[in-house]
């Protein structure tokens, strides 16, 4: 009987989780999807794979997914953007509206 170490304990945590197999199969469901297959045939397919899923469970799970990769795309691109430049001039500090000046209003006339 061989001991477990922790750290392989815990790397089979969620291993088989249905989340894991559905990532896993997720480029599979997007090549069938681009061959035309309809999601219930998709599910089906996961179906017999052993993982069952709701339609609404495979609908949300797909596009949290997605939501995710987009997230982690968008962070990788907003990184790597180059550094803004610096304001030219500080030395009056950030502009401000200043209620106190009556310059552009106009006086009235008197009754």
């Amino acid at each position: 009987m061989s001991k477990q170490t922790p750290s392989d304990a815990l790397e089979q945590l969620g291993a088989d989780s249905k989340i894991a197999k559905f990532r896993a199969a997720l480029p599979a469901i997007e090549e069938a999807k681009r061959r035309g297959a309809s999601y219930a045939s998709i599910r089906a397919g996961l179906a017999a794979a052993g993982i069952h899923m709701s339609a609404n469970e495979f609908r949300v799970t797909l596009h949290r997914i997605k939501q995710a990769q987009q997230k982690e795309k968008e962070g990788h691109a907003r990184h790597s953007a180059p550094p803004l430049p610096s304001p030219t001039s500080t030395e009056n500090g950030p502009k401000r509206f200043n209620f106190n000046d009556h310059t552009h209003t106009q006086k009235r006339e008197k009754w």
